[in-house]
């Protein structure tokens, strides 16, 4: 144990594998306390699920056949065998919905970025191995799920998941021409639903695209009517002096100055000094009572 936590050599994890493989199996032999054996088995389990050093292929032919499913299928996992990790949970543990878990957890997202560098295969690709072997069981696997088993695990595949992960018409080219309408009621009312999901948020996207377009428009309407101009002989509302290339401040076309109105009559804006920002300010609010947003602008 010690060489092989401060050891890379590869030789070193894979004396470690075998110790603790056979150490597991003299208890089971010596039929040893349940707890010291699953102790001693869980130690394994942690091992080769966790280490990187050892040669996964050579500690999976040392268990083959040892009846180690769960141990199998890391090793299988781990090896990127996806299938055959399917075919322990089917045809070994006769269970399902772990195999369905695992196509789901393992799987990425279906759609992939030109960028990501994620090469697990997809959750479609996994179910898609997954919904082949229940149509397609492999010659040797004749001893283990029945026909029974497979029909049911279908059933709940098509009912669960293919309608969200795999394409539709892919997967009904896959089954069979024989099979019964009621197996398939579930997954095509799914495939329906998520059909008229998509079109329906396809159209709720398209409405706020356009209602956003809609409020661009809006504001850039009222920017362009806001908009006024100034050249060299634009004048000060207050000091009647050129503005020039000093810092003013343009008072939307409502605040004119009331009762002296003190701006050229072809303007839309109030333009003032800076310096006379004040007096405008205090000429407004004896004229109106208030006072409105000023922009400032150089």
């Amino acid at each position: 144990e010690h060489l092989s936590q401060h050891n890379e050599e590869s030789k070193f994890h894979n004396l470690y594998a075998e110790r603790l493989f056979k150490r597991y199996n003299t208890l089971v032999e010596a039929e040893a306390p349940q707890q010291v054996v699953e102790d001693a088995r869980e130690k394994f389990r942690d091992f080769i699920a966790h280490d990187n050093q050892f040669d996964k292929p050579r500690v999976l032919n040392l268990i083959q056949k040892s009846g180690l499913d769960t141990e199998r299928i890391i090793l299988y996992s781990r090896m990127g065998l996806h299938r055959s990790v399917m075919q322990v949970y089917i045809h070994n543990l006769k269970d399902y919905r772990s195999a369905e878990k695992y196509c789901i957890d393992k799987g990425r997202e279906n759609h992939k970025f030109a960028d990501d560098e994620d090469t697990r295969p997809t959750r479609a690709e996994l179910l898609n191995i997954l919904l082949k072997l229940y149509l397609q069981p492999d010659h040797d696997a004749k001893d283990g799920a029945s026909p029974e088993f497979l029909a049911e695990s279908l059933k709940h595949l098509l009912g669960n998941h293919t309608a969200q992960y795999l394409d539709p018409l892919a997967t009904l080219k896959l089954i069979p021409d024989h099979t019964a309408l009621d197996a398939l009621n579930t997954y095509l009312e799914g495939v329906l639903r998520a059909a008229v999901s998509r079109r329906r948020t396809a159209m709720v996207a398209s409405k706020l695209v356009r209602a956003e377009r809609f409020q661009t428009q809006v504001r850039y309407l009222e920017v362009k009517r806001k908009s006024f101009t100034i050249d060299t002989k634009t004048e000060c509302a207050v000091c009647r002096k050129k503005i020039g290339d000093s810092y003013f401040s343009a008072h939307p076309p409502e605040d004119t100055l009331h009762p002296t109105k003190m701006l050229l009559p072809s303007a839309k804006w109030v333009i003032v000094h800076k310096g006379c920002s004040k007096k405008y300010m205090e000429l407004k609010r004896a004229g109106r009572g208030g006072v409105s947003n000023v922009l400032h602008v150089r």
